[in-house]
């Protein structure tokens, strides 16, 4: 087992890194990400951070009522009018 180990220690992965350590500038990303400019795009991860926050907060109501009532969380969808996809 010791060989083995040993022989795992001496491996080095052969991977480039130095393309994580370049700037933006060099990596060739201009202030325009995808048609937003970047406090535009901020805003929306923002956005983004805040819904998946409200959606999370919901889920947990919707599991604690279910467990209240004895039902299913799915059941709970159908009784709200809401879609599973949601």
């Amino acid at each position: 087992m010791e060989a083995s180990a040993e022989m795992n220690a001496n491996v080095t992965p052969a991977v480039d890194d130095s393309r994580f350590k370049r700037t933006p500038q060099q990596r060739g990303v201009s202030s325009r990400r995808s048609g937003f400019f970047e406090e535009e795009l901020d805003k929306h991860i923002d956005m983004l951070h805040e819904y998946n926050d409200i959606k999370d907060i919901t889920q947990t109501l919707l599991g604690r009522l279910a467990g209240l009532r004895g039902v299913t969380t799915r059941d709970l969808y159908n009784d709200f009018g809401l879609e599973l996809d949601d």
